[in-house]
Formats: C-alpha cells, structure tokens, sequence
C-alpha cells in the first residue's frame, strides 16, 4: 500500500482480512497461531498476510495506543472441570473480540498474587480471577498502583470496585426440586460435607425450607453428613439404608406381635420415617453422588427406578444431574464488564442450568 511520498505505509490487520475476504478476528486467531485448522481460510490468511508483508506486533500496538489487546486469567486449577470449561468459553469470546488471553495458575493467595504481578506487568487491559481459598482480591488490587478493571468469579466480593460474577444457585436449587417432584419424589434424604462452611450451611438450611414447600418428606433421619470422599459417602448411604431395612424389620415384629390395632397406631412419626426408605439423595458434590450411587446398587437398589440421585451444585459427572454454570453467558458478561473500564463495577448473578442425566431419568442420556 502506498503513501503519496512514494513510501509504502505498513498494512494493518483490516487489509489482511479484506485480502483474505474473512473478518478480522479470524485473521487475528490464525497468525496468532490460536486456530488449528490448516484450511483454506487459513491459507488464504497467511498469502495475504504475506502478500502484504503483515506481520503481528503487540508492542507497536500498544505503542499507538493505550490498549494492549490482552486480558489476564488466573485459576486455581486449570484441571478442575469448572475451570477448564470457563477457560474455553472466555478464549473463545476473546477471540471474537480480537483480544488475546493470558492464563495464570495459583491455589494459594500467595501464588495467585505472583500471577496476578506478572499479568500487570504485561500491561494487560484487564484481569479476570477465579479466587482459590482464602484469596482476597480487593487487597492484592490495592497493593499495586495500575488501575485496571478486574471481573472476580464466584467467592466473596471484599470491596465494591471488584466486579463480581456469580451463580444464583438458589433458582437452581428450585428446579432440581421442582424436577425431582416431576419424577414422583416424596421423601428425599441430603448428603453433605462434614466441613461446612457458612454458605454452605445456609444453602443446606435453604434446601430443606425448599423441599417442606413441596411438601416433602426430609426427615432427620436421612440427613447425612461425612467427609467429601466417594468412600465415605459410600459408608454413610450404606448405613442409611441398612438402618431404614432394620428399622423396617423391627416394626414390623412388633406390629405382629401386638395383639390389638391401637399398638400399631401409636407408632411415632419419628420411627415411621426412620422405617421409610427415601426415594432420593441430594448429594453436595460429584464425588459424594458416586459414592452414594455405589452404595445403593450394592444394596441391590436400582438408581434412578428405586432411588432418584443427584446434585445440588455445579457438577461434573456427566452421568449424574446436577446444575451446569452457564459458561458463554460468564465470558460475555465478564468481558462486557472489562470493556466499561477501571470505573465500572457490577456484581452480576446468573442462573444455572438443571442437567438431567440418568441418576433420575431412566430414559435421560448417560
């Protein structure tokens, strides 16, 4: 291209994509190396490019302007299910908007504020952070004098100038009862983390108010506490379903053994749910869901013809319902936040999605 000196000025990335007759967040994925697929379209992306003699140069960018282009990622664990599928989502709107993601990964506060320098020292445009425990990010923001704008998913928002995206799971919670009730439920058992914290607690206490306003039956008797572990869920249910066979046996020999009806009358109401078996388990995490899978068809129980099974909270288990995060509506709202700049903040909740698998619909895709 030209100048009307006689000097050829530099293309830009908009005439690469009109060469190419493809937009220009495709061109940006293929010279970044970020678009697998060696198409025709990337072809055509690399003659253009070359015919042009365009090269990628962030820096320069940078120079011209007072973006970068960049956004920072920090995890906790980039393994973790729930981490990997967000980092897909928010990859994938980045490159929609021509932006180029950074990955941090950190479990401690400590490791996560080291990725947190790094990202800053990039000069990126803005940093989206998955707490791990104990992470304060309103205190690590406030050690560093860039002002940038920073989207926080899920934990606690420590200060108003951090943005907030959470998940409303107390609709979640609604739609799993209201499903369970559909499939005919009436007495529903809860196996929870031994350890729980505060929010936990209360979205325990939460579950329960929901199941008596559907009118069913969650007894004490089948409210199961043990630690997160597939093997001790496995213990927990077992028992629950060997106390209820027994406590079945015993009533029963004594209402035989009675000679009169008033005997069989007076059994509490206590001991008639300890008799009854539930004909569902809410579990709080994946691995408590398995465990209690597992118990229950050792008990020659079938899930989910006799015992409906499922989780209440984001899961992973593809066999097993639970509640889905809605992961393309997190990235866009997440960078849509971004985009308002250091000034913006928001804290924003978003409704999840009921999975349904086969742990309570026998004719639901495993």
């Amino acid at each position: 291209m030209a100048a009307s000196g006689g000097e050829r000025t530099p293309a830009s990335i908009t005439d690469v994509a009109a060469l190419a007759k493809v937009s220009i967040a495709t061109v940006s994925r293929v010279l970044s190396g970020k678009r697998s697929k060696d198409d025709d379209i990337a072809r055509r992306v690399r003659e253009a490019a070359e015919q042009l003699d365009y090269s990628v140069n962030r820096s320069a960018s940078a120079l011209r302007g007072s973006q970068t282009k960049t956004l920072g990622l920090i995890v906790p664990d980039a393994a973790y299910p729930f981490c990997g599928r967000l980092i897909d989502a928010l990859e994938q709107e980045a490159d929609d908007r021509d932006l180029q993601l950074f990955i941090g990964v950190g479990n401690t506060h400590a490791l996560q504020n080291a990725r947190f320098e790094s990202l800053v020292d990039r000069n990126v445009d803005g940093i989206v952070m998955v707490p791990a425990p104990g992470t304060n990010v309103a205190l690590m923001a406030s050690h560093h004098p860039h002002r940038l704008p920073i989207v926080q998913i899920g934990g606690h928002r420590h200060a108003s100038s951090i943005s907030l995206v959470t998940i409303d799971t107390v609709l979640g919670m609604e739609e799993l009862i209201a499903h369970l009730v559909a499939q005919g439920c009436q007495c529903v058992a809860t196996l929870t983390d031994s350890h729980l914290s505060f929010d936990a607690a209360e979205q325990l206490t939460m579950l329960h108010t929901q199941l008596r306003s559907y009118g069913i039956n969650a007894g004490s008797p089948w409210h199961r506490a043990c630690e997160p572990t597939m093997q001790d869920a496995f213990l927990a249910v077992t028992k629950m379903v060997q106390d209820s066979r027994a406590n079945r046996a015993t009533a029963g020999a004594a209402q035989a053994a009675s000679a009169g009806q008033d005997a069989a009358q007076g059994v509490s109401q206590a001991t008639q749910e300890s008799q009854r078996r539930p004909d569902a388990i809410i579990c709080a995490n994946d691995a408590l869901a398995a465990g209690a899978i597992t118990a229950m068809r050792a008990q020659g129980l079938r899930v989910p013809q006799d015992v409906h099974v499922a989780i209440n909270g984001l899961h992973a288990t593809p066999s097993i319902t639970g509640l889905e995060a809605p992961f393309e509506l997190i990235a866009k709202e997440t960078l849509r936040i971004l985009a308002n700049g250091p000034d913006y903040s928001a804290h924003v909740s978003l409704p999840p999605q009921l999975v349904v698998h086969s742990s309570t619909q026998a004719s639901a895709t495993a």
